[in-house]
């Protein structure tokens, strides 16, 4: 469903039809590059931890070095094709991901607040970084 959403996006852009943005979101495209960087992000970590732990050998380094390698390039992909539709959408869409703020109907606004959940998410890292950096982690290489 995803690919055919995709594909259907990709040819209206592509066909020269008039464009208009209807989500607040990502569009097809860009959704489609999140969720790949999100799967590449984790088997990124995955594959340093088997790398580490010497787990096949060094087929995990060199599987890992390929996919920070294909991560490297997909996040140059997705950074451009942002900067290409803030011109096509006519709006500012790096400065959307920045500010949290885009323009659209008073239909699609959030409900309510998400603040509440940034502030455990920064805290939640902050707990985590206390206890790496005070040693009571246990050595995830050992």
């Amino acid at each position: 469903m995803l690919f055919s959403s995709v594909k259907a996006w990709l040819s209206n852009i592509g066909g020269g039809q008039a464009f208009r943005p209807n989500n607040l979101g990502h569009n097809p495209a860009g959704a489609l590059a999140m969720m790949a960087l999100m799967l590449l992000v984790l088997l990124i970590g995955l594959t340093g931890y088997w790398s580490i732990k010497e787990f096949y050998g060094d087929v995990m380094s060199e599987a890992h070095e390929v996919l920070a390698s294909i991560a490297l390039g997909l996040i140059v992909i997705h950074v451009a094709a942002a900067i290409i539709m803030s011109f096509i959408e006519k709006q500012n869409l790096v400065k959307s991901m920045v500010t949290g703020k885009k323009l659209g109907m008073a239909s699609q606004a959030n409900r309510y607040p998400m603040n509440l959940i940034g502030i455990v998410l920064a805290l939640a890292w902050i707990y985590l970084m206390f206890i790496i950096a005070s040693g009571d982690l246990p050595a995830l290489t050992q």
